[in-house]
């Protein structure tokens, strides 16, 4: 379970339907982390200072494992670039 701000989404990544909208690249970009939100790539882009926060969590299970990520970031951009995919919902 994802949560961007008060948006909820439920991210599967088995081959099961999804109701994330980029199912396929945010399991992709996690499958490159290992189920770690800590190592997903980051984008290499130029966000403006704006200081608008935007809280982002997940909840669930990778390979078997339970996964926790608490995250916060200045602005919707700073989250993109962290994150990719996996909170653009």
């Amino acid at each position: 379970m994802l949560t961007t701000g008060a948006k909820h989404v439920l991210l599967v990544c088995d081959g099961k339907p999804s109701m994330h909208p980029r199912a396929a690249e945010a399991c992709a970009a996690l499958s490159s982390a290992s189920g770690d939100f800590g190592r997903l790539p980051v984008a290499q882009v130029f966000c403006t200072k704006e200081y608008n926060p935007v809280h982002v969590s997940a909840t669930g299970v990778w390979e078997d494992r339970l996964v926790r990520f608490v995250g916060v970031y200045g602005n919707r951009c700073e989250m993109n670039a962290a994150t990719g995919p996996v909170f653009a919902f």
